[in-house]
């Protein structure tokens, strides 16, 4: 599908987005792996006034980030682990790159909203320290918007067993609403000033 071809389906929608006040979000994937594509898609909806937003890894090369950022209002970035070695065991890649990508974008002159979403795993990365380094990384950050925490859920165990692919994360179960709380409440004992979300409420402003 051609580029020009998404366009033409977004704008079918375009008055509900006004009314709405929505509008278009890339998401993965991982549109940064495809930045020609995803910018000529971006650039004619910043063209037609509809709102864009993308949901990145950031793990990509800056000037991917560099060719969307002036056609974004929102960018969405996600936050696993903050330990390097951690970071390599349970995703294969190193989170160095993905660090300084963000510095890089909150010192440009992007001027739209930075979010950092931290995925919330039991077991994986729901220590204390790993918020608390979170929290510490996030507060150097001058443009961000907000820091939203996602829960961990197992609604993909019933698309893998169909595949007949195995679940890796069989045996770990949703973090609790104590969890998730707590979780947001040493968020917040670093990082005052900012808001701290979790699955899209503010708890803390």
């Amino acid at each position: 599908m051609q580029a020009t071809e998404v366009v033409t389906e977004i704008v079918k929608d375009e008055v509900f987005f006004f009314h709405s006040q929505g509008g278009v979000t890339l998401s993965g994937g991982e549109p940064l792996m495809q930045p020609e594509f995803c910018g000529a898609i971006l650039r004619e909806c910043c063209y037609r006034g509809i709102h864009t937003a993308m949901e990145s890894s950031f793990y990509a090369k800056y000037e991917n980030i560099e060719r969307l950022s002036p056609f974004l209002s929102d960018l969405y970035i996600d936050l696993k682990l903050m330990d390097h070695d951690r970071h390599m065991e349970h995703t294969g890649i190193a989170n160095r790159l993905i660090l300084d990508n963000i510095r890089k974008l909150q010192e440009s002159v992007f001027s739209g909203n930075i979010h950092i979403r931290i995925p919330c795993i039991p077991t994986i990365n729901m220590d204390a320290g790993n918020f608390q380094a979170a929290a510490d990384f996030c507060s150097s950050l001058k443009k961000l918007t907000d820091v939203e925490l996602l829960p961990y859920h197992r609604l993909g165990l019933e698309t893998y067993r169909k595949l007949n692919r195995e679940y890796q994360l069989a045996g770990i179960n949703a973090p609790t609403a104590d969890d998730m709380e707590t979780a947001a409440a040493i968020l917040h004992q670093r990082l005052k000033g900012k808001p701290i979300k979790i699955k899209g409420n503010i708890v803390y402003a």
